[in-house]
């Protein structure tokens, strides 16, 4: 798997970075595929996944802000 880092993606929502790094399998800088993992470049570490809408488009689906598997209350 390698790792991209892709500017044309909606930027991250926590903290306005338009960079991410970007693990995939079978992508390129132009083509990314349903599912790769995306993350912030930032320190802020925000994840993603990117999703597929149609041939000619893509684009990342951020985490929800504040979304925490690891919290406990």
């Amino acid at each position: 798997m390698k790792t991209l880092v892709i500017d044309w993606l909606t930027p991250c929502p926590n903290c306005g970075n338009k960079t991410a790094h970007v693990k995939t399998e079978h992508g390129s800088n132009d083509f990314l595929f349903d599912g790769d993992s995306v993350s912030c470049m930032s320190a802020c570490g925000m994840t993603g996944v990117i999703e597929i809408f149609d041939t000619d488009s893509a684009d990342v689906i951020w985490d929800e802000i504040g979304f925490d598997l690891g919290a406990t209350s």
